[in-house]
């Protein structure tokens, strides 16, 4: 009796090497019976239990073993003895799993075997964890009869996912590829189930060192850039630029909560304190060069080349700078410049081949304007004065007169208006340089804060649609600053925009009683009968205009258009030839007064504007057609 005991604590002892051995699956020996033979005089029998998989094939791997719905195990007899009915009835209910607090029993069995079967399968909840040991336990009496097991991780679930992403961050990790191989790892930390491998958390420490590597190639390439002699200043900057979302990348993406890298871990600091000191580098060299790349590229604007290879260049860049400069917000107090374009200039950026001196002048103005110097550099406006008949436009009195705004000169850019006025005939330029001169009159009338604070809750107001409010803030601007025209005209703006234009004309009268320069108050006026075919009217306000002392090319042009709807065109010619005096350039204006000739029926003055007006603007397709069409009138005529 000894002796069985002493073999059975040899059984239960052992432990399944083959599980340890390269090919074979993981399994542990228990005892299935404590006696055999004759009497019960026979050694015990024993019986293999091996991790298997619902198909009961070999070679076990991670996705076999867990891709079914159970974890399987496959019992086999050791030694010369079969499972029969009895054992499987009897005592296979009393085989169970532990592992922690649980106690798995099976949930699935093969069917049962034929007599002189020496192998079966049962299934396992899921709930059983391979990475963990566990304890195969069979009750066969007072005498312990249990086997611990550990399963290799190869076989874990998750195994060949984390070895193949890992194989790819590290293969595009030898290719230079940082960011692609930082993607994989993140991949890796994201997915929690793949915790359970010991070199799991090796994955945060490859990856930061995929940031290490990725910062230190981009600094390298940044210096080499900045290095090299034989790249232009603009191909330099661009590089540069290119450099700095790489740092920045570095900074936002390394410290990671849900991955559970904190920016305060001192690996990680050090690395976003080194892309901090290399945007700091870079950005450095970059307005170094930016610096120097702008006064290359804006020399020949500010010099002024009416002649020479920027000629041409110069005559199309100094309109889209007036566009650009007239568009800023006179009232706003930023730090910055804000220029937009209409789409026709942003055409001619490209069409001209300017876009990149536009780009720099620009900067080096809102450079200077950030740095309180005056807005346009050095001789830039002296020698844009000298030039200024070349264009058709009053472009310099136009700049200057931003350039005093801004200055606080507002005397002299008042004066620089009026020059505008006398002579400009483009309607978008129009209204930007009369709102510049609303503002300069509030500063020059020192207009006192409690007007401006009306009108703006006047335009709370009325963005709001609340009218009684609207029109008890204007009222009141108008009642504390008798002398003040704007908030008369805005009121007006406000009736004309609410589509009572009848209740708006008494307010646009007001504003040019007020102030007899107010142009957009006539300006709204004439416009309203003209929509309705009211030349009468229209021409009686322009004439007022005229005698208030506003001989500007606007109303005298107007004035032609409003005489020509009233059916006088010998009034119509003086008042266009008085326009045309006044900007001889106008393209509109000497089309215009080819029409009124036509219409009097002197045709060779009429032909003489409109071959005048194609010269101006040959690209233009009205004077050509208005000359076929007097070609046909003359030969109707004969």
């Amino acid at each position: 009796m000894k002796t069985i005991t002493f073999f059975l604590s040899l059984c239960l002892l052992s432990i399944a090497f083959g599980c340890l051995a390269e090919g074979q699956n993981p399994s542990v020996q228990i005892v299935a019976k404590k006696k055999s033979g004759l009497f019960g005089m026979g050694s015990p029998k024993l019986m293999e239990v091996a991790l298997s998989n619902q198909n009961k094939v070999s070679p076990l791997n991670c996705d076999n073993v867990n891709g079914g719905k159970y974890i399987y195990f496959l019992f086999k007899t050791v030694g010369d003895w079969d499972f029969d009915a009895d054992f499987v009835k009897d005592d296979l209910p009393k085989f169970v799993i532990e592992q922690g607090e649980q106690k798995l029993h099976e949930v699935w069995k093969e069917d049962l075997p034929q007599e002189g079967s020496k192998s079966f399968a049962l299934g396992f909840p899921k709930s059983l964890q391979l990475h963990q040991p566990f304890v195969i336990k069979l009750d066969i009496g007072d005498t312990p009869n249990e086997q611990e097991m550990r399963v290799p991780e190869e076989l874990w679930p998750g195994y060949s996912l984390l070895t193949s992403l890992a194989s790819r961050a590290e293969s595009l990790a030898n290719g230079k590829q940082y960011k692609e191989a930082i993607q994989v790892y993140n991949r890796i930390l994201q997915n929690s189930e793949l915790k359970i491998f010991p070199r799991f958390g090796s994955m945060r420490k490859l990856r930061s060192q995929e940031f290490a590597n990725h910062l230190d190639e981009t600094i390298h390439s940044l210096v080499m850039t900045v290095a090299q002699p034989t790249l232009r200043s603009k191909e330099k900057i661009n590089q540069i630029d290119s450099y700095l979302p790489e740092f920045r990348f570095v900074i936002d993406s390394l410290p990671n909560v849900a991955l559970q890298v904190s920016p305060l871990d001192s690996s990680v600091n050090s690395l976003t304190a080194s892309a901090n000191d290399a945007i700091a580098r870079a950005r450095t060299w970059r307005d170094s060069l930016l610096v120097v790349f702008d006064n290359q590229n804006t020399q020949w604007i500010v010099e002024g080349n009416l002649i020479g290879e920027n000629a041409y260049r110069y005559q199309h860049i100094i309109p889209v700078l007036v566009f650009a400069f007239s568009s800023l917000d006179f009232s706003d107090t930023a730090t910055s410049l804000r220029c937009t374009l209409t789409e026709e200039m942003q055409t001619a950026l490209t069409k001209y081949n300017i876009g990149e001196p536009y780009e720099s002048f620009v900067r080096v103005c809102s450079d200077r304007f950030q740095r309180r110097l005056p807005m346009f550099p050095g001789d830039f406006l002296a020698n844009l004065r000298r030039d200024t008949s070349a264009f058709a436009l009053p472009y310099y009195s136009m700049l200057k007169s931003i350039d005093d705004f801004y200055k606080k000169d507002f005397v002299s850019s008042k004066n620089e208006l009026r020059n505008v006025f006398r002579s400009c005939d483009n309607p978008d330029l129009l209204p930007r340089f009369h709102q510049l001169r609303i503002l300069l009159d509030i500063k020059l009338a020192l207009v006192p804060p409690v007007v401006i604070s009306q009108l703006q809750e006047a335009k709370k107001a009325e963005l709001s649609n609340d009218e009684s409010g609207t029109l008890d803030h204007y009222k009141q601007a108008m009642s504390i600053a008798p002398t003040f025209a704007y908030p008369a005209y805005a009121l007006a703006e406000y009736y004309l925009n609410a589509g009572f234009a009848i209740r708006a004309i008494p307010f646009f009268e007001k504003a040019y009683e007020i102030d007899k320069t107010f142009i957009p108050a006539y300006r709204e006026e004439y416009r309203f009968y003209q929509k309705s075919g009211s030349y009468k009217p229209m021409i009686q306000i322009l004439t007022q205009a005229l005698q208030n002392g506003n001989d500007f090319w606007e109303i005298n042009y107007n004035l032609g258009a409003g005489y020509m709807g009233d059916g006088d065109p010998v009034n119509a010619a003086k008042s266009f030839e008085h326009a045309l005096a006044l900007n001889p350039k106008s393209y509109q204006t000497t089309v215009q007064l080819g029409l009124a000739q036509q219409t009097l029926k002197n045709y060779p003055k009429a032909r003489e504007y409109f071959n005048k007006a194609i010269e101006l603007e040959p690209e233009r397709p009205e004077a050509v057609d208005y000359l076929k069409n007097l070609d046909e009138l003359q030969k109707a005529a004969h």
